[in-house]
């Protein structure tokens, strides 16, 4: 091979290596999903699955098209607040939390939406109407319709 063959190869093998990383680099991130909960992972496992549930009917599939970011407290309370400002560090767009979860992350953001799980309500009582209140960043759900994403904060998504 003569030096002008070979920096001739260089160059093309070069542009082909590069070529798959600036495609990669032009497609528009992922959004990120924060997951926290007081309890530990094994706690709650229909809940989780019901959190994928919501996510997949509001089209978004783990690995696909969305990431989550899993925070688990295991029971000590008093690592919440230290637990939502990483998922605020992150900047996540949304972030889904269980009830004790819910102050520590809304002390943590003033811009984060926050979608907290709440027990599932009789339609008919005050209680049901009051989860469907807006209160500030955070969006009281019923479990029936966990994640908030798939009725609210699916925008934030987006």
């Amino acid at each position: 091979m003569t030096a002008i063959t070979r920096r001739h190869f260089a160059a093309v093998l070069g542009g082909v290596v590069t070529w798959p990383l600036a495609a990669r680099a032009q497609q528009p991130a992922m959004p990120v999903v924060g997951f926290l909960n007081s309890a530990p992972p094994e706690a709650f496992p229909d809940r989780l699955r019901a959190f994928h549930r919501g996510l997949k009917d509001a089209g978004f599939v783990e690995g696909e098209n969305v990431a989550i970011v899993y925070r688990w407290a295991e029971n000590q309370f008093d690592r919440l607040p230290e637990l939502a400002a990483d998922l605020v560090r992150q900047q996540v767009k949304v972030v889904a939390v269980n009830t004790p979860a819910a102050l520590p992350t809304k002390a943590a953001t003033a811009s984060i939406p926050i979608a907290q799980r709440s027990p599932s309500p009789n339609p008919q009582t005050a209680d049901a109407q009051q989860c469907r209140r807006r209160k500030g960043l955070v969006r009281n759900t019923a479990a029936s319709c966990f994640p908030s994403v798939r009725t609210g904060e699916a925008g934030a998504l987006e």
